[in-house]
């Protein structure tokens, strides 16, 4: 979030993880039940979860936008 105290105006910019181009829609689905797997400390942290880090690019966005 960004606010710039001359012009009273709030900036924002999502940067959140964003999942891989190849990610299947169904990844997080049982194929055997057809139902979600369980929320669990091994799915959350296998390669099935995987997120591209987006705080670098963010940073990045924030000074192109805003200061420089």
């Amino acid at each position: 979030m960004f606010y710039n105290a001359k012009t009273g105006k709030i900036g924002t910019i999502d940067g959140r993880e964003t999942a891989p181009a190849a990610m299947p829609h169904d990844a997080f689905i049982d194929p055997a039940t057809g139902k979600p797997y369980n929320f669990t400390p091994e799915l959350v942290t296998s390669g099935v979860s995987v997120g591209v880090p987006g705080t670098a690019a963010t940073w990045e966005r924030a000074l192109e936008r805003w200061v420089l």
